[in-house]
């Protein structure tokens, strides 16, 4: 194929892309749910804490108990393009229970921690430093 028809037919592909695209993006968009805040990237819930510079997962662990939060899986790991749910490839990384060891000695990071779960919805948990 030529470059000249190559470019030739570039416009007709531009332009049926952006039609198969339009009535996604004009799909209604659902209530807001104040309990939740959804990712710019994923639709997938989650849940912002506040959390002090020097907390633990132990401390992460029963805040987020003490808010309704069950089936909790926190992990010092942060995803990455290799590993996105670290919780879920080293299980042997992961706190559930403030007496987990090395919970109560581990700090938690800014950003993703791990997921939880709250009336039957499974959320991310972001960590997020509170102002001193």
């Amino acid at each position: 194929m030529s470059a000249r028809t190559r470019f030739a037919r570039l416009p007709r592909l531009l332009l049926l892309s952006l039609a198969l695209a339009a009535p996604a993006a004009c799909a209604p968009v659902a209530p807001s749910d104040d309990s939740y805040v959804f990712g710019l990237v994923t639709l997938a819930p989650m849940v912002h804490v506040p959390i002090s510079g020097s907390a633990t997962y132990a401390q992460l662990i029963r805040q987020l108990r003490s808010q309704g939060y069950g089936d909790i899986t926190l992990t010092p790991l942060s995803p990455n393009l290799f590993d996105p749910r670290p919780e879920l490839t080293h299980p042997d990384l992961d706190f559930v229970s403030p007496a987990d060891a090395g919970a109560g000695e581990t700090q938690v990071h800014p950003g993703w921690n791990g997921t939880a779960a709250r009336d039957g919805r499974s959320v991310d948990v972001y960590v997020d430093r509170a102002p001193r």
